[in-house]
C-alpha cells in the first residue's frame, strides 16, 4: 500500500506550472483536496477514492505551515520526488512533514491508501 503522504503530494502539482514559493489559499485548497480525494482515470471515467478525513488533512497543513515552519521550498522538493517516484515507491517525507503527521494522526507515515477504489465514478464526455 501506498503512503497517504506520497499520494497528496501531486496536489500542489495542481497549479500547473508555476513553482511552489509560498503557502497561499490556492495551496491550501491543493493540499486538502489531495490530501482528502485520490482521483484516477480507468476505463474513460474518473474514480475517487477518499483518503483520509478533511480534520485531519487540515490538521496536517496547519501543522507544517505554521508549527512546524516547512518551506514551501522544501515542500516543492519533496512534491518533485513524488512524482518522479516510480509507481508504489514513496520517498521519505521531510522530518517536519512526518512529524506533523504524527501529531495530527498518531503515525509518521498516514493513512494507507485504499487497496480498491470505491466511492464515486464519473463518466468523461
Amino acid at each position: 500500500m501506498l503512503a497517504l503522504i506520497a499520494a497528496t503530494m501531486l496536489l500542489v502539482g495542481c497549479t500547473g506550472e508555476q513553482r511552489l514559493t509560498e503557502y497561499n489559499a490556492t495551496v491550501r485548497k491543493n493540499f486538502i483536496d489531495g490530501c482528502t480525494t485520490l482521483r484516477k482515470v480507468r476505463n474513460g471515467a474518473v474514480v475517487t477514492t477518499t483518503l483520509a478525513p478533511r480534520s485531519d488533512c487540515e490538521c496536517i497543513y496547519r501543522k507544517i505551515k505554521d508549527t512546524y515552519k516547512l518551506s514551501a521550498e522544501d515542500l516543492a522538493a519533496y512534491e518533485t520526488k513524488v512524482a518522479d517516484a516510480k509507481a508504489g515507491e514513496a520517498p521519505e517525507p521531510p522530518a517536519k512533514l512526518k512529524q506533523a503527521i504524527s501529531d495530527c494522526l498518531g503515525t509518521t507515515s498516514g493513512p494507507a491508501v485504499p487497496e480498491t477504489d470505491a466511492t464515486t465514478t464519473t463518466v468523461a464526455g
